[in-house]
Parts: structure tokens; sequence; C-alpha cells
């Protein structure tokens, strides 16, 4: 039996059931592709019309004008299994079916929200109690590590011994919200070579209730974090995966008894996971311990409130075979928002807010800054002013792709400088961190005579 597991361009053929899926021997495809987590499902209208009608719900029935009678989309949660094992399948929708008009015979495509591997009834999975994300880069923006090296060397200062030693730090809780929590951790087997053993750490980001929530509310607190840990860093940091648990779904043995918590692996469309973990050490601008302590709670406030300001801005990590105008152009946008925004925040009207210049609002930002950023910020106004006026009217000379590519990185200093201010670090840390963190040191050069 092959392990249940849910791999790229591997399709498994099971059984869908559940409530609202009349037949338990209904034959489905479940595969995860490039475009998400799809099932497909084949139908003939002369058996089964009730599945044709969850991918009708743009056709005209005779039988049903108004809709009323019968179902026109799939379940939102539906249990798949096969021999390997059993998945649900939460957030289930339509995606689109192909039809033959004459057999009257089709396949219909469900996509799927979240594919939660083993978990074992489907109709509970609409919310969950808990839910992890492991996040690159965690560890160090925590300053957390379950593994502790003592070395020792003989007179002439060559290695004699190494002792490795692996034990958990204690969970650091972040935020009073779902109860979200870091969590560190590590595994260790035989590796994939003879006479190798491979240690790997682990560090989840936990939120945990006793009383269920929807996915959203759990995934859009891990993003804050992962989006949190991006800006301070300024790569594109990806989670490496997510696992749901419910109080209800326990481990169970054979006599149906529960024996404690599990949590189950999840695979999802709605985030970026990683398939291959990024090289290399990170730096931080800022890590968890620099911040006050409301830095979280701040973040997260501040990522709700000024949202139409921060997520184009950070979006841009995600922005692949982009333009610099194309980049410009969006850095702009979230600029613009963000010195309105603060302008609303600071007691502007709205109709004041409204009416001030894209310079003004780049003067609010600049104004708003605890921590002064190793640029001018004066130039800094007038110029993206200039260039982002320039790559918005086409009636305008086009920018030096050169001037775009400085500006864009004074921007992106100066955003991530307001951020961390806004959370409680202080200038000498700020500025410390500076030294190594390749935009300040790229900022500094392109301001050198």
């Amino acid at each position: 039996m092959m392990a249940n597991t849910l791999d790229p361009n591997r399709s498994r053929i099971g059984f869908l059931s559940g409530d609202g899926i009349p037949d338990s021997n209904m034959v489905a495809d479940l595969s995860l592709t490039e475009d998400g987590i799809i099932v497909r499902v084949p139908w003939n209208h002369s058996s089964r019309p009730e599945y044709e009608r969850w991918f009708g719900d743009g056709i005209q029935w005779g039988d049903d004008p108004e809709k009323t009678k019968f179902k026109y989309n799939p379940p939102q949660q539906i249990d798949f299994q096969d021999s390997n094992g059993r998945i649900v399948l939460s957030g289930c929708h339509s995606r689109g079916s192909k039809r033959n008009p004459i057999s009257r015979i089709g396949t219909g495509i469900i996509g799927v929200d979240y594919a939660i591997l083993g978990a074992t009834s489907a109709e509970n999975y609409s919310s969950i109690n808990g839910f992890r994300s492991e996040i690159e880069g965690l560890g160090t923006w925590m300053n957390l590590s379950s593994l502790s090296i003592k070395h020792t060397s003989d007179a002439d200062g060559r290695l004699r011994t190494v002792e490795m030693k692996l034990e958990s730090p204690e969970e650091v809780r972040v935020h009073r919200n779902l109860n979200l929590k870091v969590v560190p951790s590590f595994q260790y087997d035989r590796g994939p070579r003879p006479d190798e053993t491979v240690i790997n750490e682990r560090m989840y980001v936990e939120s945990l209730v006793k009383r269920s929530r929807s996915w959203d509310e759990h995934l859009n607190l891990h993003i804050k974090m992962r989006d949190l840990l991006r800006l301070s860093s300024w790569r594109q940091l990806n989670f490496l995966s997510h696992k749901a648990t419910r109080e209800d779904d326990p481990l169970r043995t054979l006599d149906g008894a529960g024996h404690g918590r599990v949590w189950y692996e999840v695979h999802t469309f709605r985030t970026k996971v990683a398939e291959n973990p990024s090289e290399g050490s990170v730096n931080f601008l800022f890590s968890y311990s620099d911040l006050s302590k409301s830095g979280i709670s701040t973040w997260i406030k501040l990522h709700d409130s000024m949202a139409r300001g921060i997520d184009p801005i950070i979006s841009l990590l995600d922005l692949e075979n982009g333009t610099i105008n194309s980049a410009f152009a969006q850095i702009g946008i979230g600029l613009e928002a963000l010195g309105y925004l603060i302008a609303i925040e600071k007691g502007v009207s709205k109709k004041k807010a409204g009416d001030q210049t894209f310079e003004n609002r780049l003067q609010n930002i600049w104004n708003d800054i605890k921590t002064q950023p190793p640029t001018d910020g004066t130039r800094w106004i007038r110029d993206t002013t200039k260039l982002y006026n320039s790559v918005k009217h086409a009636n305008r000379t086009a920018p030096m792709p050169k001037d775009l590519r400085e500006n864009f990185w004074r921007s992106v200093l100066i955003f991530r400088f307001w951020i961390a201010g806004r959370l409680g670090v202080s200038s000498k840390t700020i500025h410390k961190a500076a030294r190594i963190d390749q935009i300040a040191q790229a900022v500094k050069h392109f301001d050198s005579p």
C-alpha cells in the first residue's frame, strides 16, 4: 500500500461520500495540479442527473426553472477514500465541466480549498480548532533552536569531541488572538545514505482554541506572521507546511477510543508553500525580541487597518517576471494608499485626505517615521513623485530604468523603517541591523557621491 499523500501529477482514483452525496460508490479522480487541488467527477444524465446539476448553475433546467428543488453546487465538505487512506476535502466548489450534449455524459471539476490527509469525517471540517504553519526563517527570527552543540579540543586546538543535544525550548505565546504562539519541535532519522543521520528542526506558528473557528480566521493570522518575516528580511520567505486539528477527531484505536490530539497534514493553494526551502542564512532588520511588548498586536492591527497600503508592497515579493516599471507602479500604489491612511489616522477628514497630492502623501509617510532612514527624505519625495507620474502617464517622458530601480529600493527601505518604528523597534537596533541589510547598503551606495 502506498502512503496517504497528495503528490503533484499523481492522480488518486477513489470514492466520494458525505452529506449531499446519495451514492456511496461515486467514483472520482483526486489530483494536485498547478491550478490547485481538483476532483474530477464523471456523470451520466440517465442514471445520476443530480451530479450533472452540481456543474449546471448557468443552465436553464425545465424541471426546475427556479432552481429550488435541487442543489446546483457540490457539497462544501466531501470525504474521499481509496486504498491508500482517507482525505477530507473542505471548501469544495464547482469549477465547470465538460459534457457531450448528445450522450449527456460528462465530467465535472470540483475545486478544493483544503485537503486534510488522514482526517476521518468531512462534515466536521467546515471549521477547525487548531492550525499549524511552518515558515522559513521563523527559528532565526525568534532566536529559538532545539539543537545545542558543545565542542572540546585538545591542547593543539584540534577538535576532539562534539556533543549535540536536542531539546525543544518552551513555546512562546505571541498574541492572545486564537492563542497564537510559536512552537519549536525537531525530528531525527536515518538519512538517505548509509551511515547518515539527519536532524531537522521545526518551528511552527500555531493557533489553537477550544471552540472551532473558520479556516480563514486561522489562516489570516498565519499569513500576517509570514508577512512580518518577509518584511523584516525582504525575502520571499514561504510556508513550508500546514497542519490542522479538531477536538472531535483524535487518534483512535480499533476499539474506537480516542488517544490524544492529531495534527493532520493539510494541502491548500490559499498560500504559497515552497517545494524547496530557500538556501543560505537570513538577515532581519529586526527580530521578535526587538519588538515592543505590543509589537505583534500592533502589526496585526496595522495589517488590517492599512491593508490597502501594506498588501501591494509586501506582495511585490511574489511578483515574478515583472518589469521595473510594473514594480514601481505597484509600490507607488501602496505608498499612495499608505500616505492617505496615515492622514486619516491623524484626524484629517476623508475629503481633505482625498484631496492631497501624491507628494503630500509621501510627506505623510516620511513625517511618521520614527527612525531616520539613511537617505535624503526631500530627494526621495521629489524623485518618487516625478517617477511615479512618469510611469502612470503615457504623455510624459519615460523614466530611465536606473532611476526607477534606485528609487524603488529607497521606497522599500523607507517602508520597512516606517513599519519597524511602528512596532517599537529602537533606533539603535534598526541602525545596527542596517549595517548588514542588503537594501540599506544598496541605498547607501546609490546615495554616495
